[in-house]
């Protein structure tokens, strides 16, 4: 559950520190106070869109941190999977904006990303705006319900779909791997080996096309070659004009030889000296060499070309280089191989598919039964918990058939929840003839029935209670006392009926001083009375205060004969 939410810099709150009880808690305040920014920091820390509005005025960055404990030991195995962050008693979850623009994300300090952030929430919490129940309207949505409804007796049955889906998905990535058809299988031996020939006769060798490009670049510019090694072979070889370098060795060398007497180091000098010259004697017969090489072919140069243009093709089409060339290259030996002799497993695999295919059509035809079995149980209790909010007449019943597809994770079942609010008329599909009110309330229904069955701890309404008064309000408030025994709720409610229905009670307010602030407190005794009594409109006199107490003691008898 939600024990503590501190939230910093967003919207009118500087700083704010709220500590949640664990049944209902009931949010209230005037109209403008600030009772969605509560929701809003809670939508930014559970990984909602950022809003960029929401960074108070004046400051440079907002955070929000989100304290959890008596965590579910499933939720506990989910985080550690999808994270690697492994989770004890507690979790911290925090969220940071900057002005920058940088966010951060972090559980129990490890850093995660907005998405992995989103993922782990929803196992934690729920949050219901005042339009989410349009949620309702999806098909795939109202599978997932009734098979949360279904879930110690469908899950086995899904799960071992979900595997034999994945066999036979690996089975036909095999099939697909020898050729499929007889048709499919003879065009890939036909490609596989066009393919392989083709590698073959253009005879690549490693390393060839970067040499190949280089001699290209060499030829194009033979005449600031040739100048070059001109000058460098005039500056070693005997000429008219200057003395050789070689001759300066020489000479040099010769100076030396008369000191070899006066020892070692000059016999070691002059012998250096001698190599120099002989280097010299050799670099000077290459550059020679390469100056009577260095011409200009139109035709070999057209051919270089021609050989780079191929090359560069082949990689291309291949995978990008040689080395990625010849590894396509024997994978398509190996499997041209493997088709030409893949009969005898080609049949293997066709009679796994068939096996499996039946497998998955009777595990659907399971998973169905259970569904339709306990579609009438569940459209039962709906129905019942909707008569409790107001609407005795309504019915409700779960239409199952089948899907267009031939098998998917979630089986063969296509599920539509029909609804008719009044006496002698035909159930219609939900999404089409359920108003906002009714949609409402149906989303509580099932809150309701479904609150002992998932692993989420807390749930959150904005204002749930929106256009209720009276009779209704009190049904609403009760049905959320119910629910508050099984999750921890916190709600944002502007009905006097549900403020005093709370277990623990917080009032919004706003006020100035050199800016605008919005500040959260718990409230209770006489500031709870105060606060009903402005809700019911009747006053602060202590007349007044005397009916809201009266009105709170009534609520407490409630809460005190649904926990017994």
């Amino acid at each position: 559950m939600l024990v503590n939410l501190k939230i910093k810099n967003v919207a009118l709150i500087d700083s704010l520190d709220i500590t949640f009880d664990d049944k209902l808690n009931v949010i209230s305040g005037e109209t403008g106070s600030g009772k969605s920014i509560m929701l809003n920091a809670m939508g930014f820390v559970f990984g909602d869109r950022l809003d960029k509005t929401l960074l108070r005025e004046g400051t440079d960055n907002m955070r929000v941190d989100a304290f959890f404990v008596d965590i579910d030991l499933g939720v506990k195995s989910f985080i550690n999977e999808l994270t690697g962050i492994k989770i004890d008693d507690e979790l911290v979850i925090t969220r940071e904006y900057y002005e920058n623009g940088k966010t951060v994300c972090k559980l129990n300090n490890e850093s995660v990303n907005t998405s992995i952030l989103k993922k782990v929430s929803s196992k934690l919490i729920d949050i219901h705006g005042q339009h989410e129940h349009q949620a309702l309207m999806d098909n795939e949505y109202q599978l997932d319900i009734l098979d949360l409804f279904s879930k110690g007796e469908i899950e086995p049955y899904l799960d071992n779909l979900n595997m034999l889906i994945n066999q036979l998905q690996q089975i036909n990535e095999e099939l697909n791997g020898l050729g499929g058809n007889l048709e499919q299988k003879q065009n890939l031996i036909d490609l596989y080996t066009y393919q392989i020939k083709e590698i073959e006769d253009a005879d690549i060798k490693d390393g060839e096309y970067e040499e190949v490009v280089n001699q290209i670049k060499e030829m194009k510019s033979y005449e600031k070659i040739a100048e070059h090694l001109q000058q460098s072979y005039n500056a070693l070889a005997e000429n008219q004009y200057i003395t050789p370098a070689n001759d300066l060795v020489a000479e040099a060398d010769r100076q030396i030889s008369y000191l070899q007497e006066y020892g070692e180091k000059y016999i070691n000098l002059a012998s250096r000296l001698d190599s120099v010259a002989v280097e010299l004697d050799d670099i000077t017969k290459t550059i020679n060499d390469y100056l009577s090489n260095c011409n200009f072919d139109a035709d070999k140069l057209q051919q270089l070309d021609e050989r780079a243009d191929y090359i560069k093709d082949l990689f291309r089409k291949y995978g990008g280089d040689y080395t990625k060339l010849e590894e396509y290259y024997r994978n398509i030996k190996i499997k041209l191989n493997n088709l030409i002799n893949s009969e005898s497993l080609h049949k293997q695999l066709i009679q796994k598919q068939e096996e499996l295919l039946e497998n998955i059509y009777q595990e659907q035809n399971k998973i169905t039964n259970i569904r339709k079995k306990n579609a009438v149980d569940f459209a039962s209790k709906i129905q019942n918990e909707i008569a409790i909010l107001g609407m005795p007449n309504a019915s409700v019943e779960i239409k199952i058939t089948k899907r267009q597809e031939q098998y998917t994770k979630k089986g063969q079942d296509f599920v539509e929840f029909m609804f008719s609010a009044n006496i002698g008329f035909e159930c219609k599909p939900l999404a089409k003839v359920a108003s906002g009110g009714e949609l409402s309330r149906f989303m509580l229904a099932y809150k309701i029935v479904v609150a002992d069955l998932d692993e989420i701890s807390t749930l959150i309404f904005d204002e749930i209670d929106t256009g209720l008064s009276g009779k209704m309000a009190s049904v609403v408030a009760e049905c959320l006392a119910r629910l508050s025994r099984y999750k921890q709720v916190i709600t944002i409610s502007h009905l006097p009926q549900l403020v005093s229905m709370a277990d623990v009670n917080f009032k919004v307010e706003k006020y100035s001083d050199s800016s605008t602030h919005t500040k959260l407190t718990p409230i209770k005794d006489r500031e709870l009375y105060f606060e009903i009594a402005r809700l019911m409109g009747i006053g602060e006199n202590s007349q007044a205060l005397q009916l809201a107490q009266e009105y709170k003691f009534k609520c407490n008898q409630f809460k005190n004969e649904i926990k017994n």
